[in-house]
């Protein structure tokens, strides 16, 4: 496990100094391995949000699809998006 750790760290090492001999060739400002860290973080958590407005889409439509169900056995007009984010409640029984 320490070898395969080894390797990979040695791997990163000369791929980030790759990388930098290609941006000094371009001019630009060469990069940490904090550098590329907090990219990939900065990645990882756009990906997670994502995944999460994702899922809050997905669960929105089987809310959606659920509610109207009920108001089709109620003989009620089904909602669609705009009535939720509305808010709407004006033909709601009271």
């Amino acid at each position: 496990m320490e070898e395969r750790e080894a390797l990979e760290a040695e791997d990163l090492a000369q791929m980030l100094e790759a990388h930098n001999a290609w941006r000094r060739r371009r001019g630009r400002p060469e990069r940490t391995m904090l550098d590329v860290e907090l990219l990939v973080a900065g990645e990882a958590q756009d990906l997670r949000r994502g995944r999460d407005a994702a899922l809050a889409e997905r669960e929105l439509e089987q809310l959606l699809e659920a509610t109207n169900a009920r108001r089709r056995a109620r003989g009620l007009p089904e909602r669609d998006r705009d009535d939720l984010h509305r808010g709407g409640r004006e033909d709601a029984p009271g």
